[in-house]
């Protein structure tokens, strides 16, 4: 047996060795010009699980290969977050779809399942069995999620799971010694425990006046902070009436016993793109989570993954808030050059002749001076404009009078979206970060307390890039950009 053991993590390593080195040149060409995670074919669907192990990021998520097959669930692989290698379809359905997973790291065995495999993975999946009927199924694997095996034991779940089947987020508990799940009904979170993953049990309910009103919370994810005390709870909703867009908030909280006990005092957003309706979260003792959003498109196919972002707590007059900061790795080959420097702007820049032609994804940073913003010289508006030649146009910035940042998208000249993200700026400098790369334009602000990210037209990227202010001057300290080289 103990041979065998030996072979089975021999056979592994080389396997994940070929993946990282052997792939193929189309392979690797295919990867250099994007850091975002999406799927060359067919329809990607929300994360599910993400965790590190022997030197290794693995991504399990839900997907389709084309519009008419089933949804099941792959697994991907990384050393950086940002290069990925996918393999085959991990989890099949047994019916038509998983329309509710999670999956966790039982480093607790808390499953008699054998523990000499290392550290088994478990998978809570929700799907519809022969007669149509909601019904739930846990595998495990002790293989690093090679191969699948069905519990002999029938898990016995939440009734709200399988009127509601969506995503549960599990986490372990180490101060209670269990496994604690969070589901999503309709208008508040339902929390439930477990102490062997298989049969769960009621623990509580969360209520918060800051949920969004006129929607419906479909999905959530909830994660620790920090030491571990704190807790991030997000939700993901949709409007009752189809004017009302996905919104994605968080609360920050903590745990007595059962009851999670809401700190935060007002409505705060993790991401203010109109299409994030999932993510997941990954988790390690005295380190900065790590969050990965899921941007749905409206063509299904446009679907891609945030890049990953470190999450910290912040206290701000006494209110407590996350900044979200993109997990770019700067010890990896990348080109930085400052572009600008104490320049004053006032009207129309074309940053595109200071910027690489082809270079994306890009890694912009503009940093603005701000100590004077009660002058009747200081601009109306300042920011950033983006246009392509599929007549797509993107405006980000700052609004002084209405103290907002705003998104504008237009498809030749046509609105397509705009977006208020409120916040009364008191700081000297304005700093705009964005990331530019194929599908996608992620904006970071407020060191990461505003963040937006908006699919865009993946056809052509984005030729000409302008700075701008409207009825006012403003002085540009730095503008800098990065560009990646995989």
């Amino acid at each position: 047996m103990k041979h065998k053991m030996i072979m089975r993590n021999i056979i592994l390593s080389i396997w994940i060795v070929i993946l990282f080195v052997g792939c193929s040149s189309s392979q690797k060409k295919n990867n250099i010009h994007s850091i975002h995670f999406g799927l060359e074919s067919g329809i990607l669907h929300a994360p599910v699980l993400l965790y590190y192990e022997a030197g290794i990021y693995h991504l399990y998520y839900k997907n389709k290969k084309t519009s008419g097959a089933s949804v099941n669930i792959a697994h991907a692989f990384s050393k950086d977050l940002l290069i990925w290698e996918k393999k085959e379809t991990s989890i099949f359905p047994r019916g038509e779809n998983i329309l509710g997973a999670a999956i966790v790291q039982d480093k607790q065995h808390c499953l008699p399942i054998g523990t000499k495999a290392g550290v088994p993975l478990l998978a809570l999946l929700i799907e519809n069995n022969e007669n149509n009927q909601m019904d739930a199924i846990l595998k495990y694997s002790l293989d690093n999620g090679l191969n699948w095996t069905i519990f002999k034991r029938k898990p016995e779940v939440p009734n709200s799971l399988l009127e509601n089947p969506q995503d549960p987020s599990v986490f372990w508990s180490d101060s209670e010694k269990k496994w604690m799940m969070s589901i999503s009904v309709r208008d508040h979170v339902e929390f439930y425990s477990s102490k062997d993953f298989v049969s769960w049990e009621y623990a509580s309910e969360f209520w918060s006046d800051h949920f969004p009103k006129n929607s419906v919370l479909n999905n959530n994810v909830i994660f620790p902070l920090g030491d571990g005390s704190s807790y991030c709870l997000i939700t993901f909703s949709s409007g009752k009436q189809v004017t009302l867009e996905p919104e994605m908030q968080y609360y920050i909280g903590s745990f007595e016993e059962n009851d999670f006990i809401e700190e935060t005092t007002q409505h705060h957003f993790v991401d203010f793109g109109k299409n994030v309706c999932g993510a997941v979260a990954f988790s390690q003792e005295n380190k900065a989570p790590i969050l990965i959003g899921f941007v749905e498109g409206e063509n299904k196919s446009e679907s891609k993954y945030t890049v990953p972002r470190t999450v910290h707590i912040t206290e701000i007059y006494n209110e407590l808030m996350i900044e979200l900061y993109p997990k770019l790795d700067y010890n990896q080959p990348q080109n930085k050059k400052v572009i600008l420097d104490s320049v004053k702007l006032s009207g129309r820049m074309n940053l595109s002749d200071y910027l690489p032609k082809n270079k994306e994804p890009l890694y912009l940073k503009l940093k603005f001076k701000t100590e004077h913003m009660t002058r009747i010289s200081f601009p109306g508006k300042l920011g950033i404009e983006f246009k392509n030649k599929d007549g797509e146009h993107l405006v980000f910035g700052y609004e002084n009078f209405w103290k907002n940042y705003f998104l504008l998208s237009t498809i030749n000249e046509e609105k397509k979206r705009a977006v208020e993200m409120p916040c009364i700026h008191r700081d000297s400098t304005l700093e705009i970060n964005v990331l530019i790369d194929s599908g996608i334009i992620e904006f970071y602000t407020e060191t990461g307390k505003r963040v937006l990210s908006s699919l865009v037209s993946d056809s052509s990227e984005f030729d000409q890039i302008f700075l701008f202010t409207e009825k006012g001057n403003i002085e540009i300290l730095e503008a800098s950009y990065f560009y990646f080289q995989n």
